[in-house]
């Protein structure tokens, strides 16, 4: 079976006894700020390309994620580079553009076990916000944003 590493022992066996990471709450509306926009255009293998809708929306989830309330300047940059690897992928998959997607937004807390292990919690949704996200989500399709 996959894993990292063996089992803990039960706390009354360890010798340290370290404390366990805080839990940091991050807003279940996720960030509600300004974020650095994508460029227009990137280059590439000598070209100039603009960034394609996925790549687009994929940025634009990130940058309303609950776990951009935590982000500063180089990780915008980071996550302005991994932009490109994601429109490389929509426009031709390869599963190594996949595979360092997915290393890199395991990085920035993608999952929720990778929000856990970086000692992140989502607060509980209110449900009239919850409403207000949800139409907000259905309008923003109707207009094709």
């Amino acid at each position: 079976m996959a894993g990292r590493g063996p089992a803990p022992k039960p706390s009354g066996q360890r010798r340290r006894n370290n404390k366990p990471p805080v839990d940091a709450e991050l807003p279940a509306s996720g960030f509600e700020g300004d974020f650095p926009p994508l460029p227009a255009s990137y280059r590439a293998d000598g070209k100039s390309l603009r960034f394609g809708a996925d790549a687009r929306r994929w940025y634009d989830a990130w940058g309303r994620s609950p776990m951009a309330c935590r982000f500063v300047a180089t990780d915008w940059a980071r996550l302005g580079m991994l932009a490109r690897v994601v429109d490389a992928f929509y426009r031709t998959p390869k599963p190594t553009l996949l595979a360092e997607i997915r290393l890199q937004e395991a990085l920035f807390g993608g999952s929720p076990l990778d929000r856990r292990r970086a000692g992140f919690v989502i607060a509980p949704v209110e449900p009239e916000r919850d409403a207000q996200v949800l139409a907000l989500a259905a309008y923003r399709t109707e207009l094709g944003v």
